[in-house]
């Protein structure tokens, strides 16, 4: 299943203003360098993550294009930096 992203909001757990990505199957996460904030979008469940270099989002993932910036998601991959 493919989850799209939706917006940006404030991150509960280390404050950042904008950083957290929201998903249109619920799943959220924190880009800020140091903040390990995840929300499975299968489960809802809050989760730590490692590294934001391979990220598993409960079926969705965001994959970096290029230089466009644009992130796509499908259910298939992790979570990819170029």
């Amino acid at each position: 299943m493919e989850s799209k992203f939706l917006h940006h909001e404030e991150c509960p757990k280390c404050g950042s203003r904008n950083n957290v990505a929201v998903y249109s199957n619920g799943g959220r996460h924190c880009f800020s360098a140091d903040c390990d904030y995840h929300v499975n979008g299968e489960t809802g469940e809050e989760i730590q993550v490692s590294t934001p270099s391979t990220l598993h989002m409960g079926g969705v993932v965001a994959e970096r294009r290029g230089d466009t910036g644009v992130n796509t998601l499908d259910s298939t991959h992790g979570w990819c930096r170029s």
